[in-house]
């Protein structure tokens, strides 16, 4: 019996395709009276291990009916694969594997601003405290400084790898991961 984690549960569903820690409490509950082979044994490992830590849904998904999910942002054509707040909070920066980033304003839940120009997926996001600027890295081996009210391209560093991670130390000093294990110690410099 295979079970694949990536599809919602679905417990009408002869294919069972997602049972255990990530099967929601009601899914759970529907399949305690079943008998099918192998199923025990994973409703066994929802229930925890005396001295292991383990999660617990208290909900079938992260809102539960009438909860505070706002809204729902649409926009990217494939997998988003990182985001960042604005200093303010009322807007966010979101990267894709479609290679774009896009400026959200989280009120209207609308496209600002559609960052182009890597040529592989975005893997990090990052914002600058003055919310004017913000960092990306990206499979294609870039980090790059964007100017957010104009979309525009400011700086570029390219590594030998692709850029998976990114902080920020403040507004001047970066800190970048890449795929080939090295971490990338960068300063933004004014003209």
């Amino acid at each position: 019996m295979s079970f694949s984690f990536n599809k919602p549960c679905d417990c009408r569903s002869e294919s069972w395709p997602a049972i255990g820690r990530d099967c929601p409490v009601s899914c759970r509950d529907a399949l305690r009276g079943a008998s099918r082979p192998g199923v025990e044994a994973l409703l066994a490992g929802t229930r925890g291990e005396p001295g292991r830590p383990w999660l617990c849904p208290r909900f079938g998904s992260l809102t539960p009916p009438g909860g505070p999910l706002r809204q729902i942002l649409v926009g990217h054509s494939d997998r988003v694969e990182a985001v960042a707040f604005l200093p303010a909070g009322r807007r966010a920066l979101s990267g894709s594997r479609d290679a774009t980033l896009r400026l959200w304003d989280l009120e209207t839940g609308e496209t600002l601003q559609t960052l182009e120009g890597h040529t592989s997926w975005v893997m990090a996001v990052a914002v600058l405290a003055d919310g004017r600027r913000a960092l990306s890295g990206s499979g294609d081996q870039t980090l790059r400084l964007w100017d957010l009210e104009t979309g525009a391209r400011l700086a570029e560093f390219t590594a030998d790898a692709a850029i998976s991670c990114g902080a920020l130390a403040r507004d001047d000093l970066i800190v970048a991961g890449s795929a080939d294990g090295r971490i990338h110690i960068l300063e933004i410099r004014e003209p």
